[in-house]
């Protein structure tokens, strides 16, 4: 019968049955195991924090999906991610110990996404973050360390695709682009290289920013501005302020051009003026950074064929290459980690969400997942510590895996531990009995259930074949006055009798089947 009243899921979240939960917790001690072995130590931080924390570094693409609310004259947030948590965590209590400081964590963060196949509202991160290591030895050490997790699942077939914030803000600071202008573009390479928008899309963001690009905004709009040309601002532009707001003045009175605006004063006009000419047109610029960003990311493949092509395009804009130093030698420290190299590619136009990366960043895909492939992410972000309000500043990196993208990778081959014996007691005097003998198998290792629905032996018998339990013991008064025990097999339909003080030895008999049988 159809029930019309019952209340579902919130959208974008997911009940994770017992056998999602029994591979998730296979995934999670898999990788705990994996992260133990480089001294990682667990750390866990609550799920609601104040929303500040995530404000000033965590970027556009998270911010406008935090789950943010007003609760008694405070601004609360879910957490939409680890590591400003993590951050926030250091510098309230671990700043004092030795550093670098190696933590892992997991559990589930929450942003307002778009609910499909591999993304939810509500889902699980597991990862880690290396506190005070500056160097590429230790990126290279993180990277290592998420391969190996994915190799210690058993999934092998994994792509990574390696980028460099800091390479990349270093060659848009060539260009004298403001930090206003590098950031933009920095936020928005995601869009250039792999959200299908292209240049277009970034320029047409760029209008709202620098509306000099818009040929509609470059149209004047006050009345002052219709007064002088652009090259009459050029002209202006290699004056002194003072002689600026001379020439101004004289020129405005001149033209007379207080007549119909408004209550705007002559002096009014020549400040406005003054701060136009003040902020300095980068249209040029930004142009030509945009282009160099569009073909940088249009070389993606091999490291090692990758990094000359990249070589070369920097000196056709005449950069200096001193700033693929760092990624140099991020390579070489991977050799000694014994990366494979036909899993790894280079593509310097890879951005990522989070506004905090400062260095090396990375992803990982897995492409037997048709949709919502990625399934690890990571960088360096050496100012997020400090910005936290940490005494100095602490360089660090981190990553971590999508815990439903990993049971999506692993084809859902996992099942609940199953119960391995039941205990029935055949009337109601054997009840007593048959809980202690639950009670001795469970401290023998034992996953054991006892009736406590008075099924009588035939229906417990019958449930325990539908739940796929392999080994029924029967208890009666026979069985109690002789010191024995019927065991029934329920896979190969067979019964025998058991000496009661024989129970470790039957444990034993029984081990290997019964925990295959429980595995799943």
């Amino acid at each position: 019968m159809k029930v019309t009243n019952a209340i579902g899921n919130v959208r974008g979240t997911a009940d994770v049955l017992p056998a999602e939960c029994a591979l998730s917790q296979q995934i999670i001690n898999a990788l705990g195991l994996n992260l133990e072995s480089f001294g990682y130590k667990r750390i866990d931080v609550p799920i609601i924090e104040h929303a500040e924390l995530f404000l000033t570094k965590s970027g556009e693409e998270i911010i406008s999906k935090m789950y943010s609310f007003p609760f008694k004259n405070r601004n609360i947030c879910l957490r939409p991610e680890f590591t400003a948590s993590i951050g926030r965590a250091f510098v309230n209590h671990l700043q004092g110990e030795p550093l670098p400081l190696r933590l892992y964590y997991a559990g589930p963060v929450f942003r307002y996404e778009k609910p499909q196949k591999g993304r939810y509202r509500q889902f699980n991160q597991m990862g880690v973050e290396l506190l005070g290591a500056p160097s590429p030895w230790a990126d290279a050490e993180i990277l290592s360390c998420a391969c190996r997790g994915l190799d210690r699942l058993g999934l092998t077939n994994y792509h990574v695709v390696i980028g460099h914030i800091g390479v990349v803000l270093e060659l848009l600071r060539s260009f004298q682009l403001d930090r206003r202008a590098q950031l933009f573009l920095i936020q928005n390479m995601e869009s250039l290289w792999k959200d299908g928008k292209g240049i277009d899309h970034v320029k047409s963001r760029l209008e709202d920013v620098y509306p000099a690009l818009s040929r509609a905004a470059a149209q004047p709009k006050l009345a002052e501005s219709r007064a002088l040309d652009l090259n009459m601002l050029a002209l202006l532009g290699e004056m002194s302020e003072d002689e600026v707001r001379t020439f101004l003045r004289d020129f405005l009175a001149h033209m007379e051009l207080n007549v119909g605006l408004g209550n705007r004063e002559p002096e009014e006009i020549v400040e406005r003026l003054l701060r136009k000419l003040r902020q300095k047109d980068q249209t040029s610029q930004i142009l030509r950074a945009l282009d160099f960003l569009s073909q940088l990311k249009a070389l993606s493949g091999p490291a090692a064929e990758i990094l000359p092509k990249v070589k070369d395009l920097l000196s056709s804009y005449g950069l200096d290459q001193g700033a693929l130093s760092d990624l140099e030698r991020l390579f070489d420290a991977l050799d000694v980690y014994d990366i494979d190299w036909d899993k790894v590619s280079l593509n310097l136009g890879l951005g990522r969400g989070l506004q905090y990366y400062t260095g090396m960043i990375f992803e990982i895909y897995y492409d037997a997942i048709q949709t919502e492939n990625q399934i690890c992410g990571g960088g360096r972000y050496d100012d997020l510590i400090q910005a936290l309000g940490g005494h100095r500043s602490v360089p660090a990196c981190g990553f971590s895996y999508g815990l439903e993208r990993l049971r999506l990778a692993l084809g859902w081959q996992g099942a609940a531990p199953r119960t391995q014996v039941l205990v029935i007691g055949v009337e109601e005097a054997d009840r007593q009995e048959a809980l202690r003998l639950a009670q001795e198998l469970r401290e023998l290792g034992l996953r054991v259930e006892s009736d406590v629905r008075d099924r009588g032996v035939k229906g417990n018998l019958q449930y325990a074949d539908r739940s796929g339990i392999p080994f029924c013991l029967i208890l009666g008064a026979r069985e109690r006055e002789a010191g024995t025990l019927v065991v029934r097999d329920m896979g190969l339909v067979r019964e025998s009798i058991v000496p009661r003080g024989d129970l470790a030895a039957w444990r034993r008999q029984i081990g290997e089947a019964s925990e295959q049988g429980g595995a799943g």
